[in-house]
């Protein structure tokens, strides 16, 4: 029993730790400031994040469910698809992060990030043409690109250290949510909308897609804190704002990294040599970028030169037949 017990009350207490999201030894201001945190930053940013994932992955599904047959795809073109939207992706992740540093920009980035990733969602499901899709996946890419880091900016800037753990693993589940949430509105889609409105199951994944994005996005207007230094909305005081745990407040352990000047609030540290870096990541990207389409094309041109041999060896044994 002596052995037993101590490891009983170990698991109750990492249970404890886990879900006592309001600990007692904090005072009801703290309680009341994290209830209205937990309810406005962590609701839109595990919806937001859900949507992203969901937008993100839409286009796979699309491909096997009709978009390859109706835009006669045989070839690296999802790849090809994938390859915009990261690249994208990954070059607007630090001028993203930029403009979340500053007070005034961070309460409305996201949400009108989401929005015109929305829009680019719902003009995915009018594409004609395989180049439309490129240049659509490369906007949402684009537009996406801050979410992650952005929201572990966020997050960090409201929350103490005890209370970080719990609302990231919350906001973290929602990644395979809409990986998995896609999949099946993918197949319902396909099953019960092709044909509606004369339009295929995959184009009613975008639309669906998009209509799930537009009004987290509306929300996160309203709700949305941005950061402790940004235009406080409606539930929050001056004296919320002065309770705040969070004593070190992440623009002093983030912004640096980003190897921008004058990011952050007066005071804070400014890496001018940063932009040297950051110039050479840029190229290197673009030319990352450019090389996957010179070796499409040279792909491309070597399918055709093959093609027309095999044509001319048809033709040579045509001859030599007719001949005979």
């Amino acid at each position: 029993m002596s052995k037993t017990q101590p490891a009983r009350l170990a698991l109750f207490g990492l249970f404890k730790e886990v879900f006592n999201w309001y600990p007692s030894e904090y005072p009801s201001q703290e309680k009341r400031l994290l209830f209205k945190l937990d309810v406005s930053i962590l609701v839109f940013a595990c919806l937001c994040f859900f949507v992203k994932y969901l937008d993100q992955t839409n286009i796979s599904n699309a491909y096997v469910s009709g978009l390859k047959e109706d835009f006669n795809l045989n070839g690296n073109q999802l790849n090809y698809l994938n390859v915009c939207y990261f690249t994208a992706y990954v070059v607007f992740q630090v001028p993203g992060l930029l403009l979340m540093s500053r007070p005034k920009w961070a309460r409305w980035l996201l949400p009108g990030l989401e929005v015109l990733w929305g829009i680019c969602t719902f003009a995915q499901s009018r594409a004609t043409d395989i180049n439309q899709l490129y240049a659509l996946r490369f906007l949402v890419g684009m537009f996406e690109a801050p979410v992650f880091a952005g929201t572990h900016f966020i997050l960090g800037s409201w929350y103490s250290g005890p209370e970080l753990f719990k609302r990231a693993g919350t906001w973290f589940i929602c990644n395979p949510l809409g990986s998995m949430v896609s999949g099946y509105l993918q197949a319902a889609a396909y099953t019960n909308l092709s044909g509606v409105a004369g339009m295929p199951g995959w184009r009613w994944l975008f639309i669906i897609d998009g209509i799930f994005t537009i009004p987290v996005a509306f929300l996160g207007f309203i709700i949305f804190p941005g950061v402790p230094d940004s235009p406080r909305p409606f539930y929050l005081k001056e004296d919320d704002i002065g309770s705040m745990m969070t004593a070190g407040y992440s623009f002093n352990i983030w912004v640096p990294l980003l190897l921008f000047p004058t990011a952050g609030p007066n005071g804070a540290p400014r890496w001018k040599k940063g932009w040297p870096v950051t110039f050479v990541f840029f190229v290197l990207l673009l030319l990352g970028f450019l090389t996957s389409i010179f070796i499409d094309r040279r792909e491309k041109q070597q399918l055709v030169s093959e093609s027309m041999s095999d044509d001319g060896g048809q033709e040579r044994e045509e001859i030599i037949v007719k001949v005979n």
